[in-house]
């Protein structure tokens, strides 16, 4: 009877451990997706205002790690506008970083490049501020999951005494 107890236990504690695990990488794909926005958004913004690049050149050289961690596949590089390009993404983000982005794209491209750089810096400003939230919500988070990780130990240790 202790040794089914015993590997109910471990069970138990292997499954939460691996729940939590799974968690905590999909919050960091959400916040490394979210800075790779903000580094895309800067990219594209600092291109505009230095060398007056237009979106397909742009995109042809931007970085294509860059491009990854924002989700967006290797055959789309050669994309010339910003919309069909964020189209392809497989998002992380929750929907306000989503419609954050899409604004973007939407918006890209139609006006001067001293309004564009605007928008960039709106944009890029909006996504800082869901990526300072997404922090907060993984340090409260974490804090939850310990909690239920270790009353599931001591629920363990319970059904062994």
């Amino acid at each position: 009877m202790i040794i089914s107890k015993l590997i109910g236990g471990v069970i138990i504690t292997i499954c939460s451990l691996k729940v939590y695990s799974e968690i905590q990488k999909f919050q960091k794909k959400r916040i490394k997706q979210i800075n790779a926005f903000i580094e895309l958004i800067e990219y594209i913004k600092n291109q505009i205002e230095c060398f007056l690049l237009p979106i397909d050149t742009i995109i042809n050289n931007c970085d294509a790690d860059l491009l990854k961690d924002c989700g967006i596949q290797k055959g789309i590089k050669n994309c010339s506008s910003l919309k069909n390009l964020i189209s392809s993404v497989t998002f992380y983000c929750d929907d306000e970083a989503i419609d954050i982005i899409w604004q973007f794209a939407e918006n890209f491209g139609h006006n001067y490049s001293r309004e564009q750089i605007i928008a960039c810096e709106h944009y890029k400003n909006e996504l800082i501020k869901i990526k300072d939230a997404e922090l907060e919500k993984e340090v409260k988070n974490k804090r939850v999951q310990l909690a239920i990780f270790l009353s599931i130990s001591f629920s363990i240790i319970i059904l062994l005494i």
